[in-house]
């Protein structure tokens, strides 16, 4: 009515005079009516945010009628953070007369982000960092750019304003169990059901990561790994933004989740990740043992520069109490 001041003003008539069509739709498909009889431009109508209306169907009923109903002289954009479960989608989808671009297309590759950060006025030190920590999430990576320093990088205020847009557009929008399964399972790089559900001790933890997995980019589906069930993988920010406020809030905690992540890696013999769990989770007593327990293996295997990597991360103290792994 703003746009078009004019038109479907019959409409709008009867509707003021309590002439209101049998039901929503067929409000929405005599609207749609009227648009194409009275409105002789081409325009666009953009809903946004309609993953607000996931829980209501009849509301999702009336925004369908209008997908079937769109006239000739109208596009029809939606912007949703789920896919809709609008049921004319398909049947348009597979006649070409509707299009999607999923998180996948709205990524960025590396190449992109560089081509961004030209534009910017990030300094060349700084550049392949935030790019790692952004991993193709476009939004974040201008955030991070808007509040860069040229003088302070990403010191100062940067972090902070970076956590509250991470709190704000992702965290804040997860059901409690969500977010405690993504926060128990920050400590573990990738991981699976098994992790899941040992670190929160919640056996729920499966149908909320397939959830996330489905409506939420920010953790990605890595596939079946050798017969043993899907791995996931959280996207680097929101990892480590879950892992620096676990540190921070619950540092005993953060602990505890790493220690049981090392055991469980150790019983399935995943002993590179079992070993750097125990050194984040400072357990040297663990540590050394992994390290006397894989250390032949890795000699075998010409991995040497991996085992003194792990050495190196050792305190003084216990190098000392260690004589073999001082001479190693």
């Amino acid at each position: 009515r703003q746009t078009f001041p004019h038109v479907l003003d019959d409409i709008v008539e009867r509707l003021d005079a309590g002439g209101v069509p049998a039901g929503a739709g067929a409000l929405v498909s005599e609207l749609a009516a009227g648009i194409q009889q009275e409105v002789d431009d081409l325009f666009v109508l953009v809903l946004d945010d309609l993953h607000f209306l996931d829980d209501s169907p009849e509301a999702l009923a009336v925004v369908d009628t209008l997908v079937r109903s769109v006239p000739m002289n109208m596009r029809l954009m939606i912007l949703s953070r789920t896919w809709p479960a609008l049921g004319s989608l398909a049947r348009l989808t597979a006649q070409r007369r509707a299009y999607s671009l999923g998180a996948r297309d709205l990524t960025f590759t590396p190449e992109e982000a560089a081509r961004f950060l030209d534009q910017s006025k990030v300094g060349p030190d700084h550049r392949a960092d935030l790019i790692r920590r952004a991993d193709g999430w476009a939004a974040a990576l201008a955030v991070m750019v808007d509040h860069y320093d040229p003088e302070r990088g990403t010191h100062g205020e940067f972090e902070f304003i970076l956590g509250q847009f991470i709190d704000q557009e992702v965290l804040e929008r997860l059901s409690p169990l969500q977010l405690e399964v993504l926060t128990a399972c920050s400590v573990l790089p990738t991981f699976d059901l098994e992790f899941a559900q040992a670190l929160t001790r919640n056996e729920q933890a499966g149908p909320a990561l397939h959830e996330l997995a489905q409506t939420n980019r920010f953790l990605t589906r890595l596939g079946d790994d050798a017969g043993e069930g899907e791995w996931y993988r959280m996207h680097a920010l929101i990892r480590e933004h879950l892992l620096a406020r676990l540190e921070r809030e619950q540092r005993q905690r953060a602990t505890d989740l790493r220690r049981q992540a090392a055991a469980i890696c150790s019983r399935r013999g995943m002993l590179v990740e079992a070993v750097n769990l125990s050194i984040d989770a400072g357990d040297w007593s663990e540590v050394v043992r992994e390290l006397y327990d894989t250390r032949d293996t890795l000699y075998q295997r010409g991995e040497w520069r991996t085992l003194a990597g792990w050495i190196d991360r050792l305190p003084e103290e216990v190098i000392d109490q260690e004589i073999d792994l001082g001479l190693v």
